[in-house]
């Protein structure tokens, strides 16, 4: 595969692990004005579960197009 593809594919998955973390935050689900020393396991785990599914959905995405 073209590096420059899979860099845009990469690009692209980064993106979507970052939309979906603020999302988890500006949607109330975790409280941004929490310090990030502060938040909680379950905190943390939302953010981390959120951005690993929107990571694989565009690594699937990829797959399915090649």
């Amino acid at each position: 595969m073209d590096s420059a593809i899979e860099d845009a594919w990469l690009r692209k998955a980064t993106a979507a692990a970052i939309t979906a973390a603020r999302k988890i935050t500006e949607g109330g689900t975790v409280d941004p004005a929490v310090p990030v020393g502060r938040l909680s396991d379950v905190e943390w785990a939302w953010i981390f579960s959120g951005s690993l599914f929107a990571w694989i959905v565009v690594r699937s995405e990829q797959a399915v197009a090649d």
